[in-house]
């Protein structure tokens, strides 16, 4: 039986075996990303939070505010690097159609730019499970027999959302929802949540698998850097 080597080359083996086991850690890790969205009358909340790395990475985006405007929506954004208090960023921007078909139209180029890029998003969104999913919604419109239609709309709308995600996902939780009637008086309001994970070593896989996707067209590499530059 050989002897463990020592000096110098024992401990550059037992640094590359820690560093090896902590690879193999860090790509079990999962990246949690959290998202809810509501609306009450017309104020609207949508949030995306980021986890990864065993709480190293921390990411957090919110948009407070969207109000709409003459063929534009005014939207404010805030985002946190660390949950903390106060926004490390804030920005305003104005979307129009204009914006909206410029967005479209690059992503149509970086598509056309990757091989086979819709295959590589299905086996990607397919390693992201679903660990919860809750949706209620409260709906009236001033008459009981509208408002009963509006509800079987709503949960038409919750239902078909639901079995779009369930085929491009991992649903992995029993999906809470619920839609409840307003009889009194006009309202609508909805909440929405989900907490979605993935593992950090298939988003290493994910990410090397599009790169070499790029490379095989030719311009892909500079299409993509200048469309990214762009935003």
């Amino acid at each position: 039986m050989r002897a463990f080597p020592g000096g110098w080359m024992g401990w550059l083996l037992i640094a590359a075996g820690l560093f090896f086991l902590a690879f193999l850690v860090l790509c079990a890790s999962h990246i949690v990303l959290i998202s809810r969205l509501t609306r009450q009358g017309k104020d609207d909340q949508f949030s995306v939070h980021i986890h990864a790395l065993f709480g190293l990475i921390n990411y957090a985006w919110e948009v407070p505010i969207m109000k709409m405007g003459a063929g534009t929506v005014n939207v404010k954004t805030e985002t946190r690097q660390q949950m903390s208090a106060q926004p490390d960023s804030e920005s305003k921007s104005r979307v129009g159609i204009r914006t909206i078909r410029q967005q479209i139209e690059d992503f149509r180029m970086l598509t056309r730019y990757t091989d086979r890029f819709y295959n590589w998003v299905g086996q990607t969104l397919r390693r992201v499970k679903l660990e919860e999913w809750h949706w209620q919604t409260r709906v009236g419109v001033g008459d009981a027999v509208w408002t009963a239609m509006a509800c079987g709309a709503a949960w038409a709308v919750q239902g078909t959302v639901l079995g779009i995600c369930s085929q491009l996902f991992s649903l992995r939780a029993e999906p809470r929802m619920a839609v409840a009637p307003v009889y009194s008086h006009e309202h609508f309001s909805t909440e929405w949540s989900c907490i979605a994970k993935i593992r950090f070593g298939y988003a290493i896989v994910a990410g090397l698998q599009l790169l070499v996707r790029i490379r095989r067209v030719k311009g892909g590499f500079t299409t993509w850097q200048n469309i990214l530059s762009k935003g």
